[in-house]
């Protein structure tokens, strides 16, 4: 009886030692991890929705951005994108992928642009786009500190429909997730304001403004450098408080 528990404690030192061995049921560590989603509701036509694809695909290609993700402790983030419009209506685009090289940023650039309007079109339901992006971070298979979710839209969240905002806003926030938004002031002239008392919370979480959707591209770039290196870069964002 020693010699097989021996034996057996031999052969689970000798598997320990194994390359890989250690990190084969771990997941991987990243610095961050970002979910990215797109609106497409009634408000955002379909040159407006092109424009929000492009000008993500054009940010995860710029080597400001490539920049701000080798910055890191581990030198690679995890993304994953959604569409969303109405309270049961959210697709996923792009499934959580690591991003350690310009080639992985650019594979998912590639996606993102050429990926169809999945989504039907709905009414702007932000709270249930919050509850499904809160569930798709538990499934993730990277583990980071931090994990942000990423919302744009250019419109209120209909209030009759789906989850309430202010519910999915702070169940993010006690699940430890960070929110952070990107008005497109395309319409709503105030909507930075609704933003940053209805939408984003947690600790750092902040709103980065377009004026409109030609000014999207810039805000969108300007807000993933600053979500990817943790730290305030723009003088538009605002800080959160919770209410």
């Amino acid at each position: 009886m020693r010699q097989g528990a021996f034996a057996i404690l031999i052969a689970v030192l000798l598997t320990a030692l194994l390359p890989g061995a250690s990190t084969r049921t771990q997941p991987a560590r990243t610095d961050l991890n970002l979910l990215i989603a797109i609106d497409c509701s009634y408000s955002v036509n379909s040159a407006e929705f092109q424009l929000q694809s492009v000008g993500i695909a054009n940010a995860l290609r710029s080597d400001e951005v490539f920049a701000a993700i080798q910055s890191g402790r581990f030198g690679r983030i995890s993304i994953a994108v959604i569409q969303w419009s109405g309270p049961d209506t959210q697709e996923i685009v792009v499934p959580w992928t690591l991003v350690a090289s310009r080639n992985d940023a650019f594979s998912i650039a590639d996606q993102v642009e050429a990926a169809p309007r999945l989504t039907a079109e709905g009414v702007t339901a932000i709270g249930s786009a919050i509850t499904f992006a809160i569930d798709y971070h538990a499934k993730a298979p990277f583990f980071a500190d931090r994990q942000v979710i990423d919302m744009q839209a250019d419109g209120t969240s209909t209030w009759s429909r789906g989850v309430p905002i202010r519910q999915a806003r702070n169940r993010a926030v006690d699940n430890g997730l960070v929110v952070n938004g990107l008005p497109i002031l395309n319409e709503i002239p105030y909507l930075h304001h609704y933003f940053r008392n209805h939408v984003i919370g947690g600790p750092g979480s902040f709103i980065e403004i377009a004026e409109n959707y030609r000014a999207f591209e810039t805000a969108i770039k300007r807000k993933l450098i600053r979500e990817i290196r943790g730290m305030a870069l723009s003088r538009r964002a605002h800080d959160a408080s919770v209410t």
